[in-house]
């Protein structure tokens, strides 16, 4: 009876599980960012506006680099509830069978298949349809579970890559805002000593101080802005990372309860206490898994047959006994009478010999010759 066999190559894999794609992302920053200008535009003669329209162009890179990371948590937080729809299936029906054994494989793997959700990129389909594989491969539960867990680190790692552009932003916002505020010291301080050579008056150059003061404040928003978006991207970014950590460590608990704690690996069906090896076992189990009602009608006969069959043993076992009883019984007091009679026996043989026994010879004669009486 053949059995499929699936090679690792047309296994789904997790590498675009957690991954965003950039250009879709960066287009999406650049959208969010002209978005944000355009709302503020009403507001720029305002204080608030001026930190973004007065402050050269680090403000603007700022608020595109913001944009781009909320884009990326917002790709990934679709994509996280792509993954926890995978446990709301059936995804190991019992009613195909109890037990996973190599005869049972294919139909659970047609089971996920005929899912409305695609296994290519999803965490804990990928991780099943891979242990099923492995284990209708190898037949060894322990190394499909040490392959299994080897899969959870690598999933795991594919998480963490992912993070990496969000932790390059969140390193790189603070950063920029402090070059911005660099900037804005270099140039105040550069005017003030141009304007310091020319000046003849002293309170000229106290005018001159208050506007480099000035300067110098204006210059610090930029790295004020600057924290306060890397503290906007930092937290969600710590959630949303969290929240995918907890999705791999649920889809563990998932394998461990109901795919390795299942697996069978000698290929047999237990049925009245008896082992059927081979294509028997085969035929047999792809019957159940396959719901043969017809069978599984036949099986319960046979039981209800055997059942009746030990009914009428355990009678036959019982009338055997009490008869063997009886002729226990019977024999005892058989032997017992004999006793009796050998101790009466041997009681007149002992009286006979205490007693001479005389025995006489009488004698008619007639004639010449004599005969006994």
């Amino acid at each position: 009876m053949s059995k499929e066999h699936t090679h690792l190559d047309e296994l789904p894999d997790t590498g675009s599980a957690t991954k965003v794609s950039m250009a879709l992302t960066m287009g999406l920053g650049v959208g969010g960012a002209v978005g944000f200008y355009l709302v503020l535009l009403p507001f720029m003669a305002t204080g608030f506006g001026q930190l973004f329209f007065a402050r050269g162009w680090v403000p603007f890179v700022l608020v595109f680099l913001m944009g781009w990371s909320f884009s990326i948590l917002f790709i990934k937080m679709r994509k996280l509830k792509q993954q926890k729809r995978s446990f709301t299936y059936d995804l190991l029906p019992v009613e195909l069978s109890e037990d996973i054994s190599d005869g049972t494989v294919p139909f659970f793997k047609e089971n996920i298949k005929k899912l409305p959700i695609a296994a290519q990129g999803n965490f804990l389909l990928t991780r099943i349809l891979r242990g099923l594989s492995h284990f209708q491969a190898r037949k060894n539960t322990a190394e499909t579970a040490s392959m299994l867990s080897s899969q959870s680190e690598i999933d795991a790692t594919h998480v963490e890559a992912s993070y990496t552009v969000l932790k390059v932003f969140i390193w790189a916002i603070p950063i920029l805002g402090f070059i911005g505020t660099v900037m804005g010291i270099s140039d105040a301080v550069g005017g003030f000593s141009g304007e310091l050579q020319t000046a003849q008056d002293i309170s000229v150059i106290k005018d001159k101080l208050g506007q480099v003061s000035g300067g110098l404040g204006v210059a610090f928003d930029t790295t004020l802005i600057a924290l306060i978006m890397s503290l906007l991207v930092m937290f969600p970014a710590s959630v949303m990372q969290m929240a995918e950590e907890n999705l791999l460590n649920q889809i563990d608990d998932f394998c461990n309860e109901n795919l390795v704690k299942r697996l069978d690996e000698g290929m047999h069906s237990r049925m009245g206490g008896e082992e059927l090896h081979g294509d028997i076992a085969y035929a047999v189990q792809a019957a159940l898994a396959g719901n043969d009602a017809a069978l599984i009608h036949k099986l319960n006969e046979v039981q209800e047959q055997m059942g009746l069959l030990q009914e009428n043993q355990a009678a036959l076992l019982e009338g055997v006994s009490d008869s063997m009883v009886d002729a226990a019984e019977k024999l005892v007091g058989t032997f017992a009478g004999m006793e009796e009679g050998l101790n009466s026996l041997n009681a007149i043989v002992s009286q006979l010999g205490a007693e001479k026994v005389v025995v006489e010879q009488h004698y008619h004669s007639r004639g010449l010759f004599r005969r006994k009486k």
